[in-house]
C-alpha cells in the first residue's frame, strides 16, 4: 500500500510540475504546442503557426 501512495504522489507531483511548466511559457508557445501543424509543409501552415515556430 505504502508502494501505491508513493507511486500516486510522485505521478501527482510530476503533473503539478508540468502544468505549472506549461502556464510559465508565453502565450505564442503555448499557442504552437497546443496546436501543432499535422504536416512538415511550412508552406501550408497558418501566419500565426509561422510566427510562433519560428521566433
Amino acid at each position: 500500500m505504502r508502494k501505491m501512495t508513493i507511486a500516486i504522489g510522485a505521478c501527482a507531483a510530476a503533473l503539478l510540475a508540468g502544468g505549472l511548466w506549461f502556464a510559465s511559457l508565453d502565450p505564442e508557445t503555448r499557442g504552437i504546442l497546443g496546436h501543432l501543424p499535422t504536416n512538415a509543409d511550412v508552406l501550408g501552415w497558418s501566419v500565426d503557426q509561422r510566427d510562433a515556430a519560428f521566433r
